[in-house]
């Protein structure tokens, strides 16, 4: 019964930073692709998470603006959530092993539009153990 319960509220903060990083996409001005702007934006999100353990965004080609921390690849295209998310698609990972933390933890990724077009990708990795 634990692990389901578990399960379950896992399923509802998966849901939930869905849902903000949507908002935060709508109502904040990352379609200024600029990386100071991005910086404050996403590291005011970031700050408002306690599970989310890193944060980014990239330009439609995958280059990144911005990544706290600092993105271990140069270029996301070939990445899933990338992939998914420039095709306009909220994007939910399998679990993995972080390689920042070592510990559990999935990816979630939200197309940045503006104008009704796809013009980059924001992600977040929430951690999947307790702190």
């Amino acid at each position: 019964m634990d692990s389901l319960v578990k399960h379950s509220n896992k399923a509802i903060e998966i849901d939930t930073i869905k849902a903000q990083l949507k908002n935060l996409v709508e109502q904040s001005s990352l379609h200024i692709m600029d990386a100071v702007n991005h910086e404050r934006i996403l590291n005011g999100f970031l700050h408002t998470q306690a599970n989310l353990e890193a944060i980014w965004s990239n330009r439609n080609d995958g280059t990144f603006i911005y990544s706290n921390p600092p993105a271990g690849l140069v270029n996301a295209s070939v990445r899933p959530w990338f992939k998914h998310a420039i095709k306009s698609e909220i994007y939910v990972s399998d679990i993995y092993t972080s390689a920042l933390t070592k510990k559990k933890c999935l990816t979630i990724s939200c197309p940045i539009t503006y104008q009704n077009k796809i013009i980059g990708v924001i992600g977040v990795d929430l951690s999947l153990t307790s702190k």
